[in-house]
């Protein structure tokens, strides 16, 4: 939303050094300290004593659970300037493993949200076809496609799949599914494969499943 967070306070189990509680906070909650070698200098202070936190707590069950919320900010939002904030300065080793990998494949970081994007704007009719495509394994490619308001396709997503069955087709929608926030197509044209229409009716009850000419 444009607001760096941190943690404020926390406090340990003196006997199993867990962290019991803690709170994390907007980072504009304090007041700016001013300091004598900063006098010629000043700089714009960004404490506004924002009240804005979350606590959490360590339950019974040795998990953590949120205790107290407060969504209150006394200031507004910079979304455009949240790269520049301090927690966003570190990047931990499994985020920084991915980027590798998708630098060394040629992968631009993104094309997932732009999917994700085009199928929020785009995604009331999609076309699933496994034929368009077969490689050297013989593993149908299977992409999910919409048109645009110019008439071009969009890919949305796609998968290799091993099987043509009711199984596979209904792991591919339900992945499928998950990867678009949980959010099913209005409608669906497909071939008249009946492992196809058979995985439909599990996965998108609601939608309005149509052949292709």
């Amino acid at each position: 939303m444009g607001f760096g967070v941190f943690k404020r306070s926390s406090e340990k189990d003196p006997n199993e050094y867990i962290i019991k509680y803690a709170t994390f906070a907007c980072n504009r909650a304090q007041k700016s300290a001013s300091k004598s070698r900063n006098s010629l200098n000043p700089r714009p202070t960004t404490k506004t004593y924002c009240g804005a936190k979350i606590i959490v707590v360590l339950g019974a069950d040795k998990k953590y659970h949120v205790s107290k919320v407060f969504l209150a900010h006394n200031h507004p939002f910079s979304p455009s300037k949240g790269r520049f904030y301090r927690l966003y300065r570190v990047i931990n080793r499994h985020v920084k493993r991915q980027l590798e990998i998708h630098q060394r494949v040629e992968l631009k970081v993104g094309e997932d949200s732009r999917c994700r994007a085009a199928y929020e704007e785009f995604g009331d009719v999609v076309t699933f076809d496994t034929t368009y495509l077969t490689n050297e394994y013989e593993m149908p490619m299977a992409p999910f496609v919409r048109v645009n308001y110019h008439g071009k396709s969009i890919l949305l997503s796609c998968g290799v799949i091993s099987n043509e069955d009711v199984r596979t087709f209904t792991w591919l929608f339900q992945t499928w599914l998950s990867c678009m926030s949980g959010r099913a197509p209005n409608a669906i044209i497909t071939d008249q494969d009946q492992a196809m229409k058979n995985a439909i009716e599990i996965v998108f009850p609601e939608a309005r499943h149509m052949w292709c000419l």
